[in-house]
């Protein structure tokens, strides 16, 4: 006869007979009261989309939590460790009890890690809140990246690749938050050399414009001038005013040729009808332009 895998005794001795529930692959799941949980100061998420979150709540209610949450005891309380977009929704469905492992933990760090651990093995975790927990493990607790790789199943590259996009701006950072940008076109901004580039390309792809492919050909374009444009190291300071001024005056990309004689010719770049009617308002070309005006229909 198989007999059910125990708790420690000390543990054991704080869950009521009526709590047990079942086994679940070596670990006790536990009946808890809902209000006997709080959040710890080390969940990795830090938002929540309230629509699926809505959805998650409607689904509890229908068919129960399937996968348990996570807690750790505090004597008086328990611990959330993973599982916290669970929990809330089953509060909204007015869940009274919740299903929970409980887990001894060591210490601080070893409390983070399991969290982040579990939210990515789910994939729960959107880039810049993964980003800030493998950020926090190395600040907080002196990890090397290659420590966390090896704690997470990754390479050490994919790691330092995910730690770069938190220098983004924050508009693309709350963009990559809400699903409107993938990691892989995060990546692709952080090759563009200003905040300005960053946000432009960052709106359009957010907006459907642009996928992660075309934003690297864009990246590459922008750190290439083309052939017979001087570069900015070829300037005169008079030139180099210039060029600020326009780029400053204008919100667009602007380059300069010039020919041995001293001449040349000064080119802006587009990137759809609204914004060739907004540089023709700039230049007074015309002042009640439509885009549509601009469209080629």
């Amino acid at each position: 006869m198989n007999e059910r895998p125990v708790l420690g005794r000390g543990l054991d001795a704080l869950i009521r007979p009526e709590e047990k529930s079942r086994d679940n692959g070596g670990e006790m799941v536990v009946s808890l009261p809902e209000d006997s949980i709080r959040k710890n100061t080390y969940q990795p998420r830090h938002n929540f989309d309230e629509k699926t979150l809505e959805e998650l709540a409607r689904s509890i209610a229908e068919k129960g939590i399937i996968q348990p949450i996570i807690v750790r005891n505090r004597g008086d309380h328990y611990e959330l460790i993973a599982g916290e977009r669970r929990l809330l929704a089953a509060r909204r469905a007015g869940l009274k009890n919740v299903p929970a492992l409980v887990r001894e933990v060591k210490d601080k760090k070893d409390l983070l890690e399991i969290a982040i651990i579990e939210n990515i093995q789910r994939e729960d975790l959107n880039p810049i809140d993964r980003a800030l927990s493998y950020r926090r493990l190395i600040d907080e607790f002196g990890e090397t990246q290659e420590q966390i790789a090896e704690r997470v199943g990754k390479e050490r590259s994919s790691i330092a690749n995910e730690l770069r996009i938190l220098d983004l701006p924050r508009e693309i950072k709350d963009l990559i938050r809400e699903g409107r940008l993938n990691f892989g076109q995060a990546r692709s901004l952080l090759a563009l050399d200003s905040r300005e580039l960053q946000l432009r390309y960052a709106r359009r792809a957010a907006d459907g414009g642009l996928s992660v492919r075309e934003l690297e050909k864009i990246s590459v374009r922008e750190k290439s001038p083309p052939a017979g444009k001087t570069s900015r190291a070829e300037e005169d300071p008079d030139l180099s005013y210039a060029l600020d001024v326009l780029r400053e005056q204008l919100k667009a990309k602007v380059t300069i040729t010039r020919n041995r004689a001293g001449g040349g010719k000064i080119e802006i770049e587009f990137y759809s009808p609204e914004e060739l009617a907004r540089l023709c308002r700039l230049l007074g070309v015309r002042d009640d332009s439509d885009p549509g005006e601009f469209s080629g229909s």
